[in-house]
């Protein structure tokens, strides 16, 4: 008996959510009327109507367009191959689903993964001890104290979409020259203080390519000149 009465709770959930999502349209709907009707009683130019509603207009679309974006790249971190078959003609995709000479390189995204929350650890400690008090030595008194007040890289590793490596015919013998095909769809959150004014940074994404230029190759450990 216990478990039948439990059963119906999700759909309370379900219902109680539905009616807050309704509230919130409507609010916003009672809101734009009434600042529409607050520019029309103190008379101000139509133009101020219509260079808000194209502002709001642009935002919601990149809003839609970066949440769009985080849902393939959260997608793809989990199940890469599932992803690339539910998003076919997507330019989000990897690099290597469209060129031939792009490797995979899942293992090393793995590992990356793996790594992660022992980066964002180490990430943290140096902003917090070693670029906090040297920001602090280089400002002016009136700007200090600057401060982290929160340093979470978040739980999303950036992503390698794909490795091509440089092949001899194109490049000089004692180097090696690798594109890396760069994605970060970043949930992090990073605030901090300067004085009095606090300010940070939220979910933000990138995508590029990276090239890495390995140069000189010699013939003793670690083989590498510099990169």
């Amino acid at each position: 008996m216990d478990k039948d009465q439990d059963e119906p709770e999700p759909e309370k959930k379900s219902i109680s959510f539905d009616i807050l999502s309704t509230i919130r349209t409507y609010v916003k709907i009672i809101t734009a009327w009434v600042a529409i009707w607050g520019l029309g009683y103190y008379k101000f130019s139509p133009s101020w109507v219509a260079l808000a509603a194209i502002g709001y207009m642009g935002y919601a679309r990149a809003y839609e367009k970066r949440k769009f974006v985080g849902l393939i790249m959260k997608a793809i971190s989990e199940d890469e191959k599932q992803s690339i078959i539910k998003n076919i003609g997507s330019h989000q995709l990897p690099t290597w689903v469209y060129f031939p000479d792009v490797e995979r390189a899942e293992w090393l995204n793995k590992v990356i993964q793996r790594m992660w929350p022992y980066i964002t650890e180490y990430v943290n400690k140096i902003l917090v001890e070693t670029v906090q008090p040297k920001v602090n030595a280089s400002l002016p008194s009136s700007l200090q104290p600057f401060i982290f007040l929160r340093t979470d890289l978040g739980d999303a590793p950036p992503r390698i979409g794909g490795v091509k490596v440089y092949t001899e015919e194109s490049i000089r013998r004692d180097e090696i020259v690798m594109d890396v095909d760069l994605m970060l769809y970043s949930d992090a959150r990073i605030k901090v203080a300067v004085g009095k004014i606090v300010a940070g940074v939220k979910d933000f994404e990138l995508r590029g390519t990276l090239r890495v230029l390995i140069k000189p190759l010699v013939p003793k450990i670690p083989f590498v000149g510099a990169v």
